[in-house]
């Protein structure tokens, strides 16, 4: 099955070289969650993520569909 991830800020560093800020298509076995993307790219596990599945928030057990594209950036702050 394949989607697409597209990483954000630090996130960034963890893909693949030449990828930018399109992201990358994978390709997974059906079933896969979104901490299952996680571990795919090492993403650190005590850092919160936010995490969108074609523009809608979705927590680590969202099962990922054939097309989806997935957002993930770490906690931001402002002010």
């Amino acid at each position: 099955m394949k989607f697409k991830v597209k990483l954000f800020a630090t996130f960034m560093e963890h893909l693949p070289e030449g990828a930018g800020l399109e992201g990358v298509t994978i390709d997974m076995a059906p079933g896969t969650t979104l901490e299952d993307v996680y571990t795919r790219f090492n993403l650190p596990e005590k850092v919160q993520k936010i995490t969108l599945a074609n523009g809608i928030h979705q927590k680590e057990f969202y099962e990922v569909q054939p097309e989806d594209v997935i957002s993930i950036f770490p906690p931001i702050a402002g002010g």
